[in-house]
């Protein structure tokens, strides 16, 4: 799969099918992935969608639904 399929995907799904030009995907780390990162993606790995290309605004999660609660273990 390749990484404007998942950005269409993913911004179709959040209701902003129209920004996935500009959406940009970051891992946890807040390091943007491009086409070459998708394969080191897992199953259950957490990713962050810009849906406008700057600000964090939607959490995606890669295989299951996402635990709010997650945000708390760093902590």
């Amino acid at each position: 799969m390749k990484l404007t399929e998942v950005l269409k995907e993913a911004c179709k799904k959040f209701g902003s099918k129209e920004n996935f030009k500009i959406a940009k995907l970051y891992n946890k780390n807040g390091i943007q992935l491009f086409n070459e990162d998708l394969v080191l993606l897992s199953n259950g790995d957490i990713v962050y969608l810009a849906v406008k290309g700057t600000f964090l605004s939607v959490i995606v999660c890669l295989g299951e639904d996402f635990n709010f609660s997650a945000i708390l273990d760093d902590y």
